[in-house]
């Protein structure tokens, strides 16, 4: 079963619906949530490893 089958499988057993859109693969870099505060307040990044690809980030 693919990862996707897997995911819908538990979406659906977990009572929540299922988006009808097709998928169309992308990242959100960032996004600020309070305009009143600055972004630094909001998300403290520091320099570490997110997933186990190798992707990182160093400042943001």
């Amino acid at each position: 079963m693919h990862l996707r089958e897997k995911v819908k499988e538990a979406v659906l057993s977990a009572g929540h619906p299922v988006e009808k859109r097709p998928f169309h693969p992308h990242m959100t870099i960032a996004r600020k949530w309070n305009a009143d505060d600055p972004y630094e307040k909001q998300a403290p990044f520091t320099q570490r490893a997110i997933c186990d690809g190798g992707f990182s980030y160093h400042f943001i």
